[in-house]
């Protein structure tokens, strides 16, 4: 029987038959039966990088000696499936070609093999294959699917449709179906130990995977290993975006979203280059990802550490310890890089200080403004004011900055209020300490100012800058001239709102270094407006008569409004001295009821 079947197999001439490679079992050396190699190594491809097999068990004589030869054994990945297939190893000198390599030449005929960069290409007399090829020298399979893909015939109806034909009656199996077809036999009981876990299961036969090399040579289907350029490209730019994405201002959704897609989009670029034929590995660029989103969320967490530390740092002093709180735990950007915003500010000054500090020791002095500062800082700090700096015994703060004040125009106005209540009661003590008494003037303004970091990088200090704050310093110095305690723009007048607070008006003022008139106003608590209502309309009158140009009715109404308000001589005494200039000399045509002062 078995030199019947190897006359069947040399009749036919295209059968390629298994021998099986390994360590130790078999002979070293090919028998002098064996069939010349079907492959001849071309210069380009060198033998040390293919490997070398030890031994093989061939089959028998007279089976195989009319047949082509191929290796059986095909090793699996590391983590046990099977992917790739070596097209042929070393034996003795010549290439032992795959089974299905085998099978596919025994068709075709002898090829030159030249490793080219990153495939073997085989070159027989009218046909080329070319092999794309992993680092391993190792060919990708692509399956064509789950086990069952390829059409199976039991060997049991095959023999019964033969004996059939031969009794002259209908085969169960037409042997039409295998013309031109390459068949291959194998094992696929479970019983027989023949199955292999592959990508499409855990249950594939070994004789389906060689169905699938010989599918993937017939229709040079082979998957191509993602290039080098590609692999990085793609491992570089996939964690730089989600890096760049995960770094932006989102929210927790966004960021959710992120830490999602560094779990799908590899996976998705995978199955994508899959379909394309291109093996993309997937873990490393998986790792890649989540590595560059666990840097950049460490990176974010310490940096957004670091800015609490320069927050807290920055704004301890100047803000109460819950509003620093409240600004260390918010995710808010609170302009510590500078930005334009609507604030209100406060500048202060002690009346007559130069005086004093001639008439105390030093010691005294600045004890004398501990005791000052300590309640001014203190009620700024409680109206959610922002301490911005000591100018000798000046003071300078704002509202609004770095955290978002409601009502900061009515706030600040409060504040100042507060501090001149407090300071009133105050006085006593300094009196019975130091022997004086203190008095200061505040400017508000409330405007447009740039806010923020201001200085070097070794040297920073938090404050504003802007015409705003030059006007609010301006405002201040008004104080003594009008004998106010309190001078405030219009803008800010308007800004406080009806009903908290009752203004007087104080006219129009054209401060130095500004061409627009300000609207200049004093304010009132009202409890403290109880007792100057008939003087502030009296007071709002005459101002309206000498903004008509009826100076000398407005003279004779401040006339009786110095004397019956002394506490307010100064302004009084001023439009007075303003009637009577106006009266030898009248103003100009274009005269808008404002004075221009020619000094801070």
């Amino acid at each position: 029987d078995d030199a019947r079947f190897g006359r069947a197999v040399t009749s036919f001439g295209k059968v390629s038959l298994p021998l099986m490679l390994g360590t130790s079992a078999g002979s070293g050396h090919w028998p002098d039966w064996g069939a010349s190699s079907q492959l001849n190594l071309g210069p380009g491809t060198p033998h040390a990088f293919w490997p070398q097999g030890q031994s093989a068990v061939f089959p028998i004589a007279e089976i195989a000696a009319g047949a082509a030869l191929g290796n059986a054994y095909t090793a699996s990945d590391p983590d046990g499936i099977y992917r790739r297939v070596l097209p042929f190893t070393l034996l003795d000198g010549r290439p032992a070609p795959n089974l299905a390599l085998a099978g596919f030449l025994s068709v075709m005929g002898p090829a030159a093999v030249e490793h080219e960069q990153e495939e073997l290409v085989l070159t027989g007399r009218d046909w080329t294959r070319r092999i794309p090829l992993d680092d391993d020298g190792r060919a990708v399979l692509r399956f064509s699917g789950p086990a069952g893909s390829y059409a199976h015939y039991s060997a049991a109806a095959v023999v019964q449709s033969d004996v059939l034909l031969q009794q002259g009656e209908a085969p169960s199996i037409d042997p039409a179906l295998f013309a031109g077809k390459h068949v291959l036999f194998g094992f696929t009981a479970p019983g027989l130990f023949d199955l292999r876990p592959s990508p499409m299961g855990g249950a594939y036969s070994g004789v389906e995977v060689q169905a699938t090399i010989l599918d993937n040579l017939l229709s040079q289907s082979f998957v191509r290993p993602a290039s080098f350029g590609l692999s990085c490209a793609l491992l570089v730019l996939l964690p730089l975006a989600l890096a760049f994405c995960l770094a932006g201002r989102g929210g927790v959704a966004v960021q959710g979203v992120v830490w999602l897609a560094a779990f799908a989009v590899p996976p998705a670029l995978a199955l994508f280059c899959a379909y394309r034929g291109i093996w993309l590995p997937l873990m490393p660029l998986i790792a890649a990802a989540l590595t560059a989103l666990l840097g950049t969320s460490l990176y974010k967490h310490a940096s957004k550490e670091r800015q609490k530390r320069l927050i807290e740092k920055a704004f301890k002093h100047y803000l109460a310890p819950a509003v620093v709180q409240r600004i260390v735990d918010s995710d808010e950007d609170f302009g510590l890089h500078g930005e334009e915003r609507d604030i209100t500010v406060f500048f202060s000054d002690i009346r007559g200080f130069s005086s004093f500090s001639e008439k105390l020791p030093p010691d005294k002095l600045v004890r004398l403004l501990n005791r000052y500062f300590t309640p001014m800082t203190s009620i700024i700090r409680q109206y959610q004011g922002t301490l911005d700096k000591f100018i000798g015994d000046a003071i300078m703060a704002f509202w609004n900055a770095p955290e978002e004040v409601k009502g900061h125009s009515a706030k600040a106005l409060r504040a100042t209020l507060a501090m001149h209540d407090s300071l009133d009661a105050l006085n006593p003590e300094l009196e019975a300490e130091f022997g004086l008494r203190l008095a200061f003037g505040a400017g508000l303004h409330t405007g447009r100012a740039r806010v923020g970091n201001m200085g070097t990088e070794e040297l920073m200090d938090y404050t504003v800058i802007g015409d705003t704050v030059n006007l609010g310093s301006r405002l201040e110095g008004l104080c003594s001239h009008y004998g106010q305690r309190i001078i405030m723009s219009g803008e800010c007048q308007q800004a406080c709102g009806e009903g908290a607070f009752v203004f007087q008006r104080l006219g129009k003022e054209r401060v130095k270094g500004r061409e627009q008139p300000v609207d200049i106003y004093t304010a009132y608590s009202p409890e403290q407006a109880e007792n100057v209502t008939e003087e502030l309309a009296a007071a709002e009158y005459a101002l309206h008569l000498y903004e008509q140009r009826e100076f000398a009715q407005a003279e004779q109404h401040y006339v009786r409004l110095l004397a019956a308000y002394p506490r307010n001589a100064k302004l009084y005494g001023v439009y007075m001295e303003r009637c009577k200039r106006y009266l030898v000399e009248a103003p100009p045509e274009d005269w808008d009821g404002a004075f221009t002062h020619t000094s801070k």
